[in-house]
């Protein structure tokens, strides 16, 4: 068996021609700020009803990663002044019920 030289490129074509997928590189600090910015946006440029029922819709499906988004937005709302008080109670009923559907034991 012999070892012989290659470049990068040739490596990772190697790599997807076995089907060895590779490692997505994470995101970084900007990247992240962007992400959260835009789901906030999209949330707060919608009337607070609608911003309930996205979130409580989101709730029954993903309690967890629901929690966590409505978290980061409300950082992201924090961070930047933003006052919108009907949003932050629309946000809040959507995090009490995917808390509830966490705390329910499953039949």
């Amino acid at each position: 068996m012999s070892v012989e030289p290659c470049t990068k490129a040739e490596f990772e074509e190697a790599l997807r021609e076995d089907g060895i997928e590779q490692p997505r590189p994470q995101l970084t600090g900007a990247e992240i700020f962007s992400v959260v910015k835009a789901k906030m946006e999209r949330l707060i440029n919608t009337s607070a009803d609608d911003c309930s029922i996205t979130l409580i819709n989101s709730a029954n499906r993903n309690p967890v990663e629901t929690i966590g988004e409505i978290t980061q937005v409300l950082v992201m709302m924090n961070h930047q002044g933003i006052d919108k008080k009907s949003h932050r109670q629309a946000m809040l009923r959507a995090a009490r019920k995917a808390m509830a559907s966490l705390a329910e034991y499953p039949a």
